[in-house]
C-alpha cells in the first residue's frame, strides 16, 4: 500500500514538471528579417542606450512587455545619426545573446534588442509584406 501512494506522488510531481517545462516554451520567437517601424524616444535605462516606441505591440513582434513601458525597446547599436528624439526608424532585429550594458538605477528597462539595416526611409516592401502576412495570422 506504501509502494502506490509513493508512486502516485512521484507521478503527480512528474506530471507537475511536465507542465511547468510545457508552459515555459510558449514565449513567442522574434521572426527574422520583419521590418518594424519605430520612434526614438530617448536615452534608455542601459548606459548609453535609447528607446524606441514601436509601431505595434511588443508581442506582434515576438518581444515581452514592459511593465514600465507599452510598446517600448532599448537598444545599444542606434547610430548616432538616429540619435534625435522624434526620429522615425525602420529596421530590422534579433533579441541579444545575453543581457548587455549596465543598468542605471533610478528607472526600469524595457526589453533590449539588436538593430539591423536600419533606415528613415519605409520598409522595403518584401519585409513590409511577410510583416503583415505574419502579424495577422
Amino acid at each position: 500500500m506504501r509502494s502506490t501512494a509513493l508512486i502516485q506522488v512521484l507521478v503527480y510531481h512528474f506530471l507537475l514538471m511536465v507542465a511547468a517545462i510545457s508552459m515555459t516554451g510558449c514565449e513567442k520567437e522574434p521572426q527574422a528579417n520583419i521590418c518594424v517601424k519605430g520612434k526614438v524616444i530617448g536615452q534608455g535605462c542601459l548606459t548609453g542606450s535609447y528607446a524606441i516606441m514601436l509601431e505595434g505591440k511588443n508581442a506582434d513582434y515576438g518581444i515581452a512587455e514592459s511593465i514600465a513601458y507599452d510598446n517600448v525597446v532599448e537598444t545599444l547599436n542606434l547610430p548616432d545619426e538616429y540619435k534625435i528624439n522624434g526620429s522615425v526608424i525602420y529596421f530590422t532585429f534579433t533579441k541579444p545573446v545575453e543581457e548587455l550594458g549596465k543598468y542605471l538605477t533610478y528607472c526600469t528597462s524595457a526589453p533590449q534588442i539588436v538593430l539591423h539595416n536600419i533606415s528613415d526611409t519605409e520598409c522595403p516592401v518584401s519585409l513590409h509584406a511577410q510583416q503583415v502576412s505574419e502579424v495577422s495570422e
